[in-house]
């Protein structure tokens, strides 16, 4: 009852079991999906209530997701970016601009699960900036630097 979400509100009458879901099927459970966006939010917003909640959750579950880690690879997720190296990126320019959109499209097509994407409107030409763990490198214009810093 203390960690988690339910899937169902609290007031539903017309329920007979409100149901915690951990598993990750085909389709992540609500609970792994939660915690990556408690983690992400917290980093962003430096929100603390957001990074307790989400450190509750994983202690409540680790145990489960020790015993069967395949059955959780959403929340595995979520655990790889509270605990592993993450960082953001931000992309600087107008995104009506052929060179920001081409940015965007190299970044998109890479699976980065503990970076984070911003954007800041600029009309100069676009820049990226790559942040990792709170430590930011210089601005270019080249992403395939950043990308490759990161891959």
């Amino acid at each position: 009852e203390a960690a988690g979400f339910y899937f169902t509100a609290e007031n539903e009458r017309q329920i007979f079991i409100r149901k915690k879901e951990l598993y990750d099927g085909a389709i992540p459970s609500g609970n792994s999906v939660m915690l990556g966006s408690l983690i992400k939010l917290s980093s962003l917003s430096d929100r603390e209530d957001f990074s307790d909640k989400a450190m509750d959750m994983i202690g409540h579950f680790i145990g489960e997701i020790d015993k069967y880690p395949t059955g959780y690879t959403q929340m595995i997720c979520g655990l790889t970016y509270a605990y592993g190296e993450c960082g953001e990126i931000t992309i600087i320019g107008d995104l009506k601009q052929e060179e920001t959109k081409e940015m965007l499209k190299n970044i998109s097509q890479e699976f980065l699960p503990n970076i984070l994407l911003k954007h800041s409107k600029s009309t100069g030409m676009p820049t990226a900036t790559l942040c990792l763990n709170k430590t930011c490198g210089e601005a270019t214009s080249n992403i395939q630097d950043i990308l490759s810093k990161i891959l």
